[in-house]
């Protein structure tokens, strides 16, 4: 979805106007006299054609493209763009249908068939602007707790059997989210203070990415049995903390707060300082590894916390004039 700055001009003693875009326009085969609705949605305004029309979607042509793996690339390209339909043209659409089905298993609601021996069409039937960007952020928090609830299990011994396959579904679920996040973003664009603000919160929600790769590596060394490790109770307590500062930290990015964000900062740092130590005592190599690795999660969880300090503190500033202000 494109955005494009527009003047406001004044008609007449009363009415204000604007243009519309051009390749909007042409798109959309608008013309003089046509009637559009102009519908009120809080924060902004979308403009409609009033009358039914045949509706454009994109075809993007993945024949004449060069390269493994593009169709999977191009259908996350579609999705991430906030495309709800698209057209894409292949050699052998019975070939590559498998492939790119088994790409859509990566995104909420998003179907893909076959239209002829060499056309593919997908469209998104979920509407993510209902479920919005604050379920889908704590979704993604929820799903770092369920993997570090693993990693307690699995460090006790008590993950039992399904390790492995809910280590899966724990991987896929992320991924799924964070396209969701991705999408939900990009097909908002904004200028201006809202700009800057979703550029932070999918900055932060990237870090959570981050986050999810480390962890990831601990489970799967540990469903694996590369690690081994004696049950550890200082080990149980760091992820039991971690994970009530995962939460704390993912509803900070879904609804920031300046007022539990200076809390939280110095509640990371204090974790930092715990883990540390534990290295630094560690005899057991499996238990430094671990906690080595939760040092980098708290890392990162603190570069979180100060970005959604500055988010929180910077959409509260006043803007005052330098010269005139007075405290």
């Amino acid at each position: 979805m494109n955005a494009e700055l527009r003047k406001v001009q004044r008609l007449g003693t009363s009415s204000l106007v604007i243009t519309l875009p051009k390749d909007w326009v042409k798109r959309l085969k608008i013309k003089a006299g046509d009637r559009l609705y102009v519908v009120d949605e809080g924060d902004h305004l979308k403009v409609l054609p009033a009358e039914s029309r045949n509706k454009a979607v994109p075809l993007v042509d993945a024949s004449k493209i060069p390269g493994g793996d593009v169709l999977s690339k191009i259908v996350h390209c579609l999705y991430v763009s906030g495309v709800n339909e698209a057209i894409i043209r292949v050699k052998d659409s019975s070939s590559a249908l498998l492939e790119a089905k088994r790409k859509a298993s990566d995104f909420i609601g998003l179907e893909i068939y076959d239209e002829g021996k060499d056309l593919l069409r997908i469209r998104v039937l979920a509407d993510l602007g209902r479920m919005g960007l604050q379920t889908i952020i704590k979704l993604t928090g929820q799903n770092v707790v369920k993997l570090i609830d693993l990693i307690l299990e699995t460090v006790s011994g008590r993950s039992g059997d399904n390790a492995k396959e809910r280590l899966q579904i724990i991987k896929n679920d992320f991924i799924r989210h964070q396209h969701a996040t991705i999408r939900f973003l990009m097909a908002r664009p904004s200028s201006g203070p809202e700009g800057v603000e979703n550029y932070q919160t999918a900055l932060v929600t990237s870090y959570f990415g981050f986050i999810n790769d480390i962890l990831l590596d601990v489970a799967q060394k540990l469903v694996d049995k590369e690690i081994k490790i004696v049950n550890s109770e200082r080990l149980n307590v760091l992820l039991e903390n971690l994970k009530s500062i995962v939460y704390e930290v993912s509803a900070n990015i879904a609804s920031p707060s300046a007022k539990r964000l200076g809390p939280l900062c110095i509640q990371i740092s204090l974790y930092e300082e715990s883990l540390k130590d534990v290295i630094t005592s560690g005899k057991d190599p499996g238990e430094v590894f671990i906690v080595s690795r939760l040092l980098d999660v708290a890392r990162v969880l603190n570069i979180t916390s100060c970005v959604l300090l500055c988010k929180v503190l910077m959409s509260k500033a006043q803007w005052v004039d330098e010269g005139s202000y007075k405290a």
